[in-house]
């Protein structure tokens, strides 16, 4: 497939196709990979994120906690998901996301 790979993030996986549905449907009809990662997402969720063109990927995140080892192996758990895809672009949504420069 031409064209770049997108990742999105997010925060909570019902939003990914509430919220960001038809952006992901958008991107992926112009022919660009789309890999939507959330926590918990449901069969349900992934089969509407597949219908939409996207891949969908579960990704551990804990972003209400104040334990900072859970917090490091979310920001872990990022990066490795970051690396196996390799995005040429990156939209991140969340109040707290473990990325920080």
């Amino acid at each position: 497939m031409s064209g770049k790979t997108v990742l999105i993030l997010g925060s909570y996986a019902p939003s990914l196709v509430h919220f960001r549905g038809e952006l992901i449907a958008a991107i992926a009809q112009r022919g660009h990979r789309v890999v939507a990662a959330a926590p918990q997402i449901s069969a349900e969720i992934a089969e509407q994120l597949r219908d939409r063109g996207a891949e969908p990927r579960e990704l551990s995140l804990v972003n209400a906690s104040l334990n900072p080892f859970a917090m490091l192996q979310s920001f872990r758990d990022v990066r490795r998901l970051i690396r196996d895809v390799g995005p040429d672009v990156l939209i991140a949504y969340t109040i707290n996301f473990p990325i920080s420069p």
